[in-house]
């Protein structure tokens, strides 16, 4: 994004410790690069074995009722949480209009 200077501010996520070969080798004209070591941000998460084992988003055989931490089980961030509720919202409109629909 841009900053009032003009310039952009980034953040780059990494397992690993990215070294400035990289971060020169990705952006271009780089003022300051500013680290923060969080080794928590990356947990070992194994993969569930099976589709029984998942949690079901949709929690009723209609529709209208959404579990939006299943998502929890297969990639934990803000982002996916941020997507898991835009794509809720987007089914509950659905269910609704269809609802809607079916009562005229």
């Amino acid at each position: 994004s841009n900053t009032t200077a003009g310039g952009g501010v980034y953040l780059l996520h990494s397992k690993e410790l990215v070294g400035p070969e990289v971060v020169s080798a990705a952006f271009v004209d780089v003022h300051m690069v500013t680290r923060h070591h969080w080794p928590a941000a990356y947990p070992e998460e194994k993969p569930t074995a099976s589709d029984a084992e998942r949690q079901p988003v949709v929690l009723t055989p209609t529709g209208g009722l959404y579990y939006l931490n299943t998502i929890e089980s297969i990639a934990s961030s803000m982002e996916t949480s941020a997507l898991a509720g835009n794509n809720a919202a987007q089914l509950l409109a659905r269910w609704w209009a269809d609802k809607s629909l079916s009562n005229e």
